[in-house]
């Protein structure tokens, strides 16, 4: 088996990666920078996984080495909450597709705050909540967000009424239909301890990990608990999720069996 690591994304989980990668035989490239600086990945003829940024992914597809458990289009809102089914909890499911030039003017019909993220999972920006106390406001105020981001006019965003969120959210790692990890985090930046998973959180992560459809044989599933019930928040990528404070005992080895499966299945026959 053999790994690539970025460094930004593994943070300070690194050197428990790499203890834990060595104990296991496994070869492992570690990785650094932007575009101009990132190494071209090894070519190796083993099972292969890659924790990196989005930059990085970009260049990497799924078959070729080292693999990759992400996709362009799969993560994107349209077309995952489109597969997810109707019974699941999913908090913003109620919305609509919009440009960002059609947000320089407030959505009546979401009352002056109106959650806003990107329709891609390219994440060009954070999820966030546009407001204004008045149309002039609100204009100020989508030009600093437009401008901060270098939004094109024509990013197709998802937006739906704005929630008011509880500052912890969960971060779940769904690997061959099962919960393999998870760990609590904080949107303000706060570190966040370790933590066992509300129940239920528990419960739609395990209705998620048994709908027929799964974005990938590992994939990553935000979920917050509001208004005293559990939501699904958004599925992301798990070669390109933060790590925060999961258990790198329980994730690392259900990635490498992921990635030892999915070789098997596209190499092997």
């Amino acid at each position: 088996m053999h790994w690539r690591l970025h460094k930004t994304l593994m943070g300070d989980r690194l050197p428990e990666a790499l203890a834990w990668i060595v104990a296991q035989g496994d070869s492992c490239e570690v990785v650094e920078g932007g575009p101009r600086e990132l190494s071209a990945p090894q070519a190796v003829d083993v099972p292969a996984l890659a924790l990196t940024t989005l930059v990085d992914a970009r260049t990497l597809q799924w078959g070729a080495i080292p693999g990759v458990f992400w996709s362009r289009q799969t993560y994107e809102v349209a077309h995952y909450l489109s597969m997810l089914p109707q019974d699941l909890p999913v908090l913003n499911r109620e919305g609509a597709f919009l440009t960002v030039a059609m947000l320089e003017h407030p959505p009546r019909w979401f009352g002056g705050k109106v959650f806003v993220r990107p329709n891609s999972g390219q994440k060009s920006f954070p999820g966030q909540v546009l407001q204004g106390a008045d149309e002039k406001d609100w204009r100020l105020n989508w030009h600093i967000w437009k401008n901060t981001y270098h939004l094109a006019g024509d990013e197709l965003c998802w937006c739906a009424p704005a929630k008011a969120m509880p500052p912890i959210e969960w971060r779940v790692w769904i690997v061959q239909g099962q919960i393999a990890a998870w760990s609590p985090y904080c949107w303000l930046g706060d570190p966040v301890p370790w933590a066992p998973l509300p129940e239920p959180v528990a419960e739609v992560a395990q209705t998620l990990a048994r709908n027929s459809w799964q974005s990938d044989l590992a994939y990553v599933a935000d979920f917050a608990e509001v208004d005293s019930k559990a939501w699904l928040l958004e599925l992301n990528a798990a070669s390109t999720s933060g790590l925060y404070r999961v258990s790198m005992q329980n994730l690392m080895p259900a990635l490498r069996a992921a990635a030892i499966a999915a070789y098997a299945e596209v190499f092997e026959g």
